[in-house]
């Protein structure tokens, strides 16, 4: 039976060093007007916004659990429901991490030569990184699509602007602060997604697509 201990021990090692910084939380307000989800622009966005099937995005991106926070520079690359690369640097350390998820394999490694592998990518990140989220909704979510959920708003200019995910009986939600205005479709440019004792504040500097 592999110990598990001393490879989390090590990556959690290498996160406090990869992960410098405070993540702050932007001011997100309920708009007063609303769109239903049948309005033919927010409907013309999401096909777009769905449309896209293979992409990548960078930024910054910042933790608040329990006791700790840190914020990191990230490079997200999508391609397919099956195969997705979150990966994470730090300038002033020199450290990185990579979580890898393919066909047949999850894998998390940093650049110190820590390596972990599992078919169940759940059981990895809370093995390893001591926490899980739903993370076959993020592709959704980062694009700004509520993906699995009918329990969302969208605002006046046919945008998504928050929702509330039930996932393995806890209530998560996103809330969208600002979306890139330069790109057809627009996307994301500022979010928060919150679940019990932990946030993810995600700021997305450029999208390739």
């Amino acid at each position: 039976m592999i110990n598990r201990t001393p490879l989390r021990l090590a990556l959690i090692s290498s996160l406090t060093l990869l992960f410098i910084g405070c993540a702050s939380q932007e001011q997100f307000s309920t708009p007063e007007v609303t769109l239903p989800h049948t309005n033919p622009i927010w409907q013309q966005h999401q096909q777009a916004v769905n449309a896209i099937s293979h992409y990548a995005a960078d930024g910054q991106l910042g933790y608040i659990g329990n006791n700790k926070r840190f914020s990191s520079s990230f490079n997200w690359q999508y391609l397919g429901e099956q195969h997705y690369r979150l990966y994470f640097s730090s300038l002033l350390s020199r450290s990185t991490l990579t979580i890898e998820k393919t066909p047949t394999n999850t894998v998390i490694f940093d650049n110190k030569g820590n390596y972990y592998a599992d078919k169940d990518i759940h059981q990895l990140l809370q093995d390893v990184i001591g926490f899980d989220f739903p993370v076959e909704e993020f592709p959704n979510w980062i694009k700004g699509v509520p993906g699995n959920t009918q329990t969302y708003v969208v605002n006046q200019q046919g945008l998504l602007s928050h929702f509330n995910y039930q996932w393995q009986g806890e209530n998560w939600k996103a809330q969208y602060m600002s979306y890139n205005q330069s790109l057809s479709p627009k996307l994301p440019e500022s979010l928060l997604i919150s679940g019990p004792d932990k946030k993810l504040k995600i700021q997305i500097k450029e999208w390739k697509f």
